[in-house]
């Protein structure tokens, strides 16, 4: 029966949904036993069938060494080895069937019973003449073989039908659970109230939502919301004034995450990247009090200022408290573009330039010697970096008087 109270009853609708997991819940655990206590009886009867496979075998070898000794050439008995030779067959037929599907083992079960039934059928034939005749089998050790393996042969085939029968009503038990989950499942999903009337409540809900955002959107219009944590700086207008939205009504100034922008000339650009370390001075606090910064982002596009361009680049300060610094402020910086230590280096006027190649001279015992040098990195202190060309403790001359 549909409980239209869980519309309106949280509780009420908590406990049917809750019903309704449980349900669902035991059908897949009902679905999974049953599949597993399946699987389990399938198993047992394969066990069966490969023992009951090797007795056939057996009581088929028993029964040939039977017959070649003691009946073969009496027409009389030729019935026996005829059995024998049909349950050969069908046990050849079980084996070279495949076992990968239930409806598979089910038939190789099948095939097992009537190779069974005439492995008993000749065994209790050869039984009843030796019943007849006593003298018909001589050796007392094969009479006893016969009998050991009669009795074995009906337990196999016992063991077959009830391994089929385990399987049988395995199938009704778990055909009828897993129906009687279904019955509470089906009961528990019908206790819910039918889509229409939960499509309504849906519905209310949605208008709810949409005044609700309305009148969210209404107070916000009436706030101003700051974009970062930060401190007022300065109000620009009065309550009352009319302004537009190009007014600029207040300033703030961050707590924290202070930037730097800079204009770099195109001819300096290339030479700096995102990442790079900075170390620059404030005007206000003069050269002695450092800071340090990193490069963030640089402008894709150019800016050009009175005729020059440059790019835009931000660096991020590090580690500076807020009360330092101040919106404005004139900044000196030195972007650190690469580092090298234990280098040889001379002062940038000791190198001369001349037909496309580098000399430098050098001081050797009142001989002056020019030597051709390649250079890498230049300095901001005005030295130059000596790739090749130059030892360490060469004398290098800087000027010479003409």
């Amino acid at each position: 029966m549909r409980n239209y109270e869980s519309l309106n009853n949280i509780n009420s609708a908590t406990s049917l949904r809750i019903e309704l997991e449980n349900a669902q819940k035991n059908l897949i655990q009902v679905q999974n036993k049953a599949a597993s206590d399946l699987s389990a009886e399938y198993t047992s009867a394969l066990n069966t069938l490969n023992e009951v496979l090797t007795g056939i075998d057996g009581a088929s070898i028993m029964l040939r060494s039977i017959y070649t000794t003691y009946l073969q050439g009496k027409y009389a008995y030729e019935r026996i080895e005829t059995l024998r030779e049909e349950a050969v067959e069908r046990v050849i037929l079980i084996r070279a069937m495949s076992r990968s599907t239930y409806p598979q083992i089910d038939a190789s079960l099948q095939e097992l019973v009537k190779a069974s039934q005439t492995i008993v059928s000749a065994l209790s034939l050869l039984q009843g003449e030796m019943q007849a005749n006593g003298a018909l089998i001589s050796s007392s050790t094969d009479r006893s073989s016969v009998n050991t393996e009669s009795a074995a042969a009906s337990a196999d085939l016992s063991a077959t039908l009830t391994a089929i029968q385990d399987i049988s009503s395995q199938k009704v038990t778990s055909e009828k659970n897993i129906a009687d989950a279904q019955a509470t499942l089906a009961k528990a999903q019908a206790a819910f109230p039918t889509q229409e009337d939960i499509a309504q409540k849906q519905a209310g809900v949605k208008q709810a939502e949409a005044s609700l955002l309305s009148a969210r959107a209404q107070l916000r219009k009436s706030m101003i919301i700051a974009p970062f944590a930060g401190v007022v700086s300065r109000i620009d207008i009065e309550r009352g004034q009319t302004v537009s939205s190009a007014t600029v009504a207040v300033s703030m100034i961050s707590v924290s995450g202070y930037q730097l922008e800079a204009n770099i000339t195109e001819v300096d650009i290339a030479k700096v990247a995102i990442g790079n370390e900075a170390t620059l001075t404030l005007d206000a606090y003069g050269s002695e009090q450092t800071f340090r910064a990193r490069i963030s982002s640089i402008d894709p596009g150019e800016t050009v200022i009175e005729g020059v361009t440059t790019y835009k680049t931000v660096l991020d300060f590090e580690a500076v408290e807020g009360s330092v610094i101040r919106p404005n402020m004139t900044a000196n910086i030195d972007i650190q573009t690469n580092k090298k230590d234990n280098v040889i280096s001379v002062p940038q006027r000791a190198i001369i330039t001349r037909d496309g190649e580098k000399f430098v001279r050098i001081d050797n015992n009142t001989i002056i010697e020019e030597r051709i040098v390649t250079t890498g990195l230049a300095g901001k202190n005005g030295y130059v970096e000596v790739l090749t060309g130059l030892t360490e403790g060469e004398k290098v001359v800087t000027f010479i008087n003409d």
